[in-house]
């Protein structure tokens, strides 16, 4: 994927009106709340831990589940991922998360929330549009190693020369849909999340 691809998904943020789509308007509505959340200082590392992955199950079709057995791990990579400057180790932060989970997806989404310049949410959607194939193998969700590419795809794109221009604009396109659904605009997007953001717009 390139970032010229990304085009489209400026355009379709650009002309979104629609109302009806509360699942989205759900979305948009609480990001800013769940990185609040995510970067508190008030709250210890266990309690941290839950509120986020409670969250997180509020953007998720399926119902949090918590395996007891990696849950300390869990607990101690959440707290790590919260002053990672790069993406090194990561393999080590989302597989203790996952196990607990019992889920990938929601370990990316946990990590998104407790350090949005760093870690990118994962999904079937994106999955499926980054690797331009309709259906996934079996299990292609479950393996770590899977979320690891996609983000250093992104990471590649993030560092293209042309990057800043697409930042900006897909910026500007994001903001200017919260204004219009009356939804305030606390903060500005992450890189990452501008691009995996972009990505889902095209799934």
């Amino acid at each position: 994927m390139e970032l010229n691809d990304l085009s489209k998904a400026i355009e379709r943020v650009n002309s979104d009106s629609d109302e009806t789509d509360f699942r989205k308007i759900a979305y948009l509505a609480t990001f800013d709340h769940n990185l609040a959340l995510g970067s508190s200082k008030y709250l210890d590392r266990r309690r941290r831990y839950f509120q986020i992955v409670n969250a997180v199950y509020g953007w998720m079709p399926r119902v949090l589940r918590i395996d007891i057995e990696f849950l300390s791990d869990a607990i101690e990579a959440l707290e790590k991922s919260k002053s990672a400057e790069c993406t090194n180790g990561v393999l080590e932060l989302v597989t203790p998360i996952s196990k607990c989970l019992r889920s990938v997806v929601g370990a990316t989404k946990a990590l998104h929330f407790s350090n949005p310049e760093i870690y990118p949410i994962w999904d079937s959607k994106v999955a499926k549009t980054i690797s331009n194939r309709q259906k996934l193998p079996h299990g292609y969700m479950g393996e770590v190693s899977n979320y690891v590419g996609y983000l250093n795809c992104l990471l590649e794109l993030r560092n293209k020369k042309e990057f800043l221009n697409f930042y900006d604009d897909y910026s500007r396109a994001y903001s200017n849909r919260l204004e219009r659904f009356h939804i305030p605009n606390e903060n500005s997007i992450t890189a990452m999340r501008a691009l995996e953001s972009a990505i889902f717009e095209l799934s």
